[in-house]
């Protein structure tokens, strides 16, 4: 999940068919549908792996592509449009990723990663780029 600056909370859940991005109401639960995002196959679902970028109301998060592939996705958090969805590790790396938080001072995306040799460090990752 990430949230914006004014409170709204977003989330992304699965239809039976599609993941969807939404926002949540955190008073009452209640989801609204932004739309459905293409080319996902399975989201990371542990604490951390969302962030929102609040400058560009854009929606950042970790996940599988319909190939296999470990992409860092923005999302247009206005329509659900995937934005960029740069390869973020090779498909044979056990590398991973947690705690995304985007800095609206910096304009970076910071993260936690675990490399192939399990040492844990501190880093940013490139939004364009992965």
């Amino acid at each position: 999940m990430g949230q914006n600056p004014v409170g709204n909370v977003y989330g992304i859940y699965w239809n039976g068919k599609k993941e969807c991005l939404a926002t949540i109401n955190p008073k009452n639960g209640s989801i609204n549908t932004i739309g459905t995002i293409k080319n996902i196959n399975w989201l990371y679902s542990t604490g951390g792996q969302a962030t929102f970028d609040d400058d560009s109301s854009r929606y950042i998060f970790h996940g599988i592509d319909s190939s296999g592939i470990s992409r860092l996705y923005t999302v247009n958090a206005c329509n659900a449009q995937v934005i960029y969805a740069p390869r973020i590790m090779p498909s044979d790396s056990l590398a991973q990723i947690w705690h995304l938080q985007y800095s609206s001072f910096t304009k970076k995306i910071y993260a936690l990663c675990l490399d192939n040799s399990s040492i844990m460090s501190f880093g940013t990752i490139n939004q364009y780029s992965g």
